[in-house]
Parts: structure tokens; sequence; C-alpha cells
């Protein structure tokens, strides 16, 4: 009944988003005319399922759905992401619903980074290698008993299964008719914490957060600082003022709490209760980042890029040694996350 409700919910937003809001000026008019999917979103993953009934997957993705679509709605009523260039519906409804970033020709046309995935033949090909090796990881994490194996185990698994899931749903919307972008690029590559957030993990969660903070706070200076389209008093446009890079800072910082607190929102709906530990884990890696990025333009190609890679490992196992992966065993959450999905593939 919770996943009829759901899905219910959200065709009915999704049309009225559409063919209504869309039509509305970016800004204020959007927003108020948006309340009720901003509402929705917000409160389908924490009242709709029951954590003591249903499965810790489905509790954990609805939610992990319903908060990346309130980021894509809050960019697409500023006037900004991938829902303002996209004219058709069933685009329209992949792009707001699924974690993916639908190929627009407003991309074609800049030349983004991103590139055009694959056809659903050959994201069926990743799926079905990346369920053999996400099978491997899971019948190994459950016959081996100890615990740092298993920890070292987790982020290798959440990459393969995370990998799965955006490959599986470019596929559906790819046999849909909607081309969509590439959202790993080979997160191991990284040679430092920009490179991998910016870069190579999750492409489509990185473009989403520029849209829906980092822009808007790097806007938010001139308009604090009255130099956005202001007239100057002999009556001529005022320019607009140069952005400072300590307000840089600012915006990259703030664009790593708001994903900490979506991810802090997760666990909450999974466990009941905030454990601050996903929050805390996404702050400390915007503090480096800011931190690397004044270190590189201060000492300019001053570490080598095997260094860098070394040091982002080392970095990425201990902060998520210490911090992301802590809820994922309080509560035995994780280890119920396994045995799920190890359940589903014994009966398949």
């Amino acid at each position: 009944m919770g996943f009829v409700t759901i899905c219910t919910g959200n065709f009915f937003l999704v049309l009225y988003e559409y063919c209504f809001v869309r039509s509305l000026r970016a800004g204020f008019p959007r927003f108020q005319a948006s309340l009720p999917a901003f509402l929705w979103f917000l409160w389908a993953p924490n009242y709709v399922f029951a954590r003591e009934t249903h499965s810790a997957w489905i509790i954990l993705m609805t939610a992990f759905l319903s908060f990346w679509a309130t980021f894509k709605l809050f960019a697409f009523c500023l006037g900004r992401g991938q829902l303002t260039n996209i004219t058709s519906f069933v685009a329209f409804t992949c792009g707001l619903l699924f974690p993916i970033r639908v190929q627009t020709a407003e991309d074609l046309k800049q030349g983004t980074r991103f590139q055009q995935q694959w056809t659903w033949q050959k994201l069926f090909a990743s799926c079905l290698i990346k369920v053999f090796v996400a099978t491997a990881l899971v019948a190994t994490y459950v016959a081996v008993d100890i615990m740092w194996v298993r920890r070292l185990l987790f982020p290798v698994g959440i990459y393969v299964i995370a990998s799965l899931m955006m490959d599986g749903v470019s596929g559906f919307a790819n046999v849909c008719g909607v081309p969509v972008m590439t959202h790993f690029n080979e997160p191991y590559m990284a040679s430092s914490v920009n490179d991998f957030w910016s870069n190579r993990w999750n492409l489509t969660a990185s473009s989403v957060l520029r849209d829906a903070v980092y822009y808007p706070v790097m806007s938010l200076y001139n308009v604090l600082h009255s130099y956005n389209d202001g007239a100057a008093s002999d009556g001529k446009a005022r320019p607009a003022r140069r952005i400072p890079q300590w307000w840089r800072m600012v915006a990259v910082l703030a664009a790593f709490t708001a994903s900490g607190v979506m991810h802090e929102l997760m666990v909450y709906n999974s466990h009941g209760v905030a454990t601050y530990h996903w929050l805390a884990f996404f702050v400390l890696h915007g503090v480096v980042c800011i931190a690397e990025t004044a270190f590189n333009r201060r000492f300019p190609n001053a570490v080598p890029s095997w260094l860098g890679r070394l040091m982002l490992y080392v970095f990425m196992l201990v902060s998520a040694d210490c911090l992301f992966l802590e809820p994922l065993f309080q509560d035995k959450w994780g280890t119920k996350m396994v045995v799920e999905f190890y359940s589903l593939l014994e009966f398949l």
C-alpha cells in the first residue's frame, strides 16, 4: 500500500509541476506553487513506510530519491538545473524522480564535461556484471566474520550497488527515449578530494548541489551587497561585484553541509534518530576541499598525482571508517541491508 501511495503521489505532483508550475516565473511564484511538492517529498519517506515492517532498502531508497527530488525542485524553482531546459513530460518525470541527469539541448550546446550515457544494451550488460560483483562482495561479507574486513568491503559495496542502481534507472530512462549523462567517472582514479567529489563521484549529485546550493549562495553575495542589477547614482547599470575567494569557500561548505543534512535525514528515516555522523563526514570533506584549494593556489603542482591519490585513499578510509560507516553498524542496520540483499540473491 505504501508503494502505491508513493507512486500515485509522485505522478500527480510531477504532472502538476510540468503542466502548471513550469509556466510560472522562476522565483517566488514557483516556490509558492511548489509548496505541496516540497511538503510531499519531505513527508513521504518518514510516514509512508514503517521502520519495523518494511525493508531497510525500501526505506533508505525512498528517502534518497525524495530528498534529491527536493534539491532538484529547489533548483527548478530558482530557474536553474536540468528541469528548466526539459520540454518532454517523460524526460521531466525521469529527471525529477530518478537519480539521473537528463541530457538536454543546452548540455550539447555548451559542450558539458558530462558525456552521454551508454545505450540500454550496454547498461544492461553493466548491470549484470555489477550484480555478479555485488553478489561476490555480499557472499564474502556474510562468510567472513571479521569486523575490519567487513568495514573495508562496505565502501566498495556502496559504490557497486549505487552504480548498479543508477545504471538500472538510466537503462529504463534510455528505453523510454530519454538520454542521460554519465553518473560515475572512475572515482577510484581520483587524485585529490576535490577531484573525487567534483569530477568523479556521483556526478548527478554534484550537478544538483551546484544548481540548488552552490550557485545560489554565490549569487547571494551580490544580493547582500546590493550590486546585482541596481542602478548607480548616475542612472547607469551597476556591474556585479567580483566574488571574493572566501565567499566561494562559503558556497562550497554550504553545498557539502546541504548534502550532509540530506544524508542525515536518510539516517533519521532509517533509525528514528539522527546520529550526526554523516553530517560530520560531509562537513569534514567540505573543509578539506577548501583547504586543498587554498594549498593548490599557494603551491600549484606541489603534490604529485600518485602521492595525492595515496593521501586520498588514506583520508577516505579513515573518515569513512570513523564517520560514514558508523551509522550503518549501529543497531545492525548495515547488516540488515546485507542480509536482505543476500536473501534476494538467493531467491533469484
